[in-house]
């Protein structure tokens, strides 16, 4: 048996309501996404709440190897706040004269790490060690920053120039135009894009990432396929989420209820 409060079980918190985004500011992940003389950074992915299942269905995976040795199931108990301090257990490591840690902007952490737009659209460029700056302003026409600012150090105290002078060159061009040019000689990058885009990538539907399904409410419907590949026991997707109450029937009958209990508990409004 599993439990996964927001604050555990003990404690002055115990009652206390948790959702998101409050384990999102008391955590410090929000200002951890902050910047020099910004305030923190909400983030519209619910970090905490994906964390926590996280860790529970890992505690749960532990507690049943722990069963099939020994014959005895146990309690487990995590909580969301344990889940989005964990996720940040980096911060936490800490000694005497450790730098502060970089800030980020609303466009990455610096000049070569960071989102740049494009004509039409916008991309992430990723080209913080010697041989991929290179490499990158080599493609972009730029190979002179190349020789001005050769190492790191340099790039850093320039850093703001250097924007702007990448911000210039990569509005002269489309993202696609920028990503052939960039790949073609190993320069990490990659276009910023809508979520349901991925529906849309022929690697995806090919390696079943995504699959298709009809929606007895919805009709047809893209979702995500199966997130683990097993290779005795392969993942299947069934079909999409069920429509409201669709499955009572067969859930309480399962669990022993006559056809005019299942009627009584519909009609009291205690199941739908």
């Amino acid at each position: 048996y599993c439990s996964v409060p927001g604050y555990g079980q003990t404690g002055p918190y115990v009652k206390s309501p948790a959702f998101d985004p409050l384990m999102q500011a008391q955590s410090g992940a929000m200002d951890a996404q902050g910047r020099d003389g910004h305030p923190p950074m909400f983030l519209r992915i619910a970090i905490t709440d994906y964390a926590v299942a996280i860790v529970a269905a890992s505690g749960i995976a532990a507690a049943l190897v722990h069963k099939a040795r020994t014959g005895e199931g146990q309690y487990l108990e995590t909580s969301m706040v344990n889940a989005a301090v964990a996720i940040q257990a980096a911060e936490f490591m800490s000694y005497e004269g450790k730098p502060a840690p970089k800030r980020m902007g609303e466009m990455g952490v610096e000049a070569t790490y960071r989102l740049y737009q494009a004509n039409d659209g916008w991309l992430f460029l990723s080209c913080q060690d010697d041989e991929s700056w290179g490499k990158a302003v080599q493609a972009m026409g730029k190979a002179e920053l190349a020789r001005q600012y050769p190492d790191v150090s340099s790039r850093q105290r320039h850093d703001a120039y250097i924007a702007q002078e990448l911000e210039a060159v990569f509005a002269q061009a489309s993202v696609s135009e920028w990503l052939k040019r960039l790949q073609a000689v190993g320069v990490r990058c990659s276009a910023s894009r809508v979520m349901t885009d991925f529906h849309r990538d022929a690697w995806a539907v090919v390696s079943g990432l995504t699959v298709s399904a009809d929606s007895p409410d919805a009709g047809p419907v893209k979702q995500l396929g199966a997130a683990i590949r097993f290779s005795d026991t392969p993942s299947v997707v069934w079909g999409p989420a069920p429509s409201h109450g669709q499955d009572t029937d067969a859930v309480l009958e399962g669990l022993g209820y006559s056809t005019d209990e299942i009627v009584s508990l519909r009609e009291l409004g205690a199941v739908e």
